[in-house]
């Protein structure tokens, strides 16, 4: 149950209000086949990511699984994929969190993007700084609880005032253009995401068997709520529903409550999100840093070690004790220095060198108590947001920054010992000027992109096409094909590589498709003046062709 309750707070957003319109461009028919096809892909991706976990002990992050199937290449295919996912999110959530806050208020007092987006980045500015997420789990569950409030008012809506020309016939299927097909049905994709963070919620799991069956039951249940705010909205507004459902419910005292509560959602869900790329950033950064300032102790200390080859075998055993303290490096890096790259450092004799240490062994005792936390958490819904994202930001980092220097190495008589960092990559490392200039930098790029495109379904178009497919799809089948092999079934295997090349080529068709889209809109309306939000819901609908000229402004 309580995986259950994390996938709902993670998978169940703003894709909720897009039904509608992807009803209305797509055809009630497609629509539904699409539903249908990424409802069961995301019930066998959890199947599929649990027997992925099962062949990587100690797995704690994707990451972990992509290096076992694919060695070092496979890890940075799936941080280059979930770091470009985490990068777009945050203007998603950006442009989500202002207009939110633009439609509180009256249509004729309606701030414009740059206004709303300034807005929110103020406030989001002072709440990022707050690093501990179970500091902030009550933001968490007040947000998921009023997703559902506005939903129950959405659908009241919807049934009670209908806004549908009467002589419109709902239609099964209707790709009469492309791009707004396109568009269309990648957000239909981007309510299906979330398994990025699947390896995540199941090591934080007590039993990660349980974790397919907790991924359907998830997935039915937003799977039923998707198809009724779909068939409610289409319904209620056929062809005229473009974007956000509930932008075009007008501004009456619910509607604009309604936009509070998912003001609320989309804060929560930003701030998660910019907390843990902030960090994710942060670490980056230490340990490329780290990393050179490594290679320069290991280079001066060859010259040492150089250096003492003309010295006499007595001289080279005086220097072993007393390395440390007047060589600093030396005497944890030998003749034959190793590479500085994980937690784990053992140091010894000068001739032993060093090595580290960047097992997922490892890396599951330095989350151990993470992992206990976040299933103590789990007991209940307001912890277990928290806890799933806080476990979430610091196994995305798992390779902590290594231990420069000599300090203590070596130990009496040459004898090895181990030197951990268990802290070394938590938010208690990072200066308060680091956190701040970077979440500053994070806010900065969202505010200036969200502001100056606010076109939110191309947006969220583009950016699932470019990488959600692939997170969720391509790199488990490609997994699954080199781990499991022949402990699948042939037809099984089939279906993987079948997978493979079509959600490629859905991805390519899906980002030229938002690419021309974006283009087109902002061609069609530039938003670098002073139109509201508002004004870009009338455009949008313009475009798909179902407003009339004398209704734009």
């Amino acid at each position: 149950m309580q995986a259950v309750v994390a996938l709902l707070a993670l998978q169940l957003g703003w894709g909720v209000f897009l039904f509608p319109a992807a009803f209305a461009k797509l055809g009630w028919a497609t629509c539904l086949a699409s539903i249908a096809v990424l409802a069961a892909l995301t019930c066998y991706s959890g199947f599929l990511f649990a027997r992925l976990f099962q062949m990587t002990p100690g797995a704690v992050i994707f990451g972990d699984i992509g290096e076992r199937a694919a060695g070092s290449f496979g890890r940075t295919i799936v941080y280059v994929v979930v770091y470009t996912m985490a990068a777009s999110r945050t203007i998603i959530l950006h442009q989500a969190a202002a207009e939110s806050l633009s439609y509180i208020f009256p249509r004729e007092q309606m701030p414009t993007p740059w206004h709303s987006g300034a807005a929110v980045l103020v406030v989001m500015a002072a709440l990022v700084q707050v690093r501990k997420m179970s500091d902030l789990s009550w933001v968490f569950l007040c947000g998921t609880a009023s997703q559902f409030v506005a939903i129950c008012i959405v659908v009241y809506e919807l049934l009670s005032f209908p806004d549908r020309d009467p002589v419109y016939k709902a239609q099964a299927v209707t790709w009469d253009t492309l791009l707004p097909s396109v568009v269309a049905f990648f957000n239909v994709v981007f309510a299906f995401g979330g398994q990025s963070a699947f390896v995540e919620i199941m090591s934080s799991m007590t039993q990660p068997s349980d974790f397919p069956g907790a991924v359907t039951a998830s997935t039915v249940l937003i799977t039923v709520l998707y198809v009724t705010i779909g068939l409610v909205g289409y319904r209620s507004h056929g062809a005229s529903a473009a974007s956000v459902i509930l932008f075009e419910l007008g501004h009456s005292p619910r509607v604009r409550f309604a936009n509070c509560c998912i003001l609320l959602q989309a804060a929560s869900q930003y701030l998660a999100n910019l907390n843990l790329w902030t960090h994710n950033l942060l670490v980056l950064l230490a340990r490329r840093h780290s990393k050179g300032a490594a290679a320069a102790a290991a280079a001066r200390s060859s010259i040492h070690s150089d250096s003492d080859d003309s010295d006499d075998t007595s001289s080279q055993q005086q220097q072993g004790p007393a390395g440390s303290g007047s060589h600093g490096a030396g005497n944890v890096v030998g003749k034959a220095a190793g590479k500085v790259t994980g937690k784990v450092v053992v140091s010894g004799k000068a001739g032993t060198g060093l090595r580290a240490l960047n097992t997922p062994q490892h890396q599951t005792a330095s989350t151990r108590v993470g992992g206990s936390a976040s299933a103590k958490a789990g007991k209940s819904f307001q912890s277990i947001a928290g806890a799933i994202t806080s476990a979430k930001a610091e196994r995305d980092s798992s390779p902590s920054v290594p231990v420069g220097g000599g300090g203590g190495g070596g130990g009496a008589g040459g004898q090895a010992s181990l030197h951990t960092t268990p802290k070394a990559d938590s938010r208690a490392a990072h200066t308060p000027s680091q956190w701040f200039g970077i979440s500053l930098f994070v806010l900065s790029y969202s505010y200036v992109v969200s502001s100056g495109f606010p076109y939110f379904s191309s947006l969220v178009s583009l950016f699932t096409s470019s990488t959600f497919l692939v997170c969720a799809y391509v790199l488990p089948a490609w997994f699954s094909l080199r781990l499991l092999g022949k402990r699948m079934s042939w037809q099984e295997r089939l279906l993987l590589r079948a997978l493979i090349p079509a959600c490629l080529a859905l991805s390519v068709v899906g980002l030229y498709g938002s690419i021309q889209s974006l283009i087109r809109d902002i061609a069609r309306h530039p938003m670098w003046g002073s139109a509201t939000w508002s004004d870009v819901r009338l455009y949008e609908a313009h475009v798909y062709g179902v407003e009339d000229d004398d209704k734009l402004p």
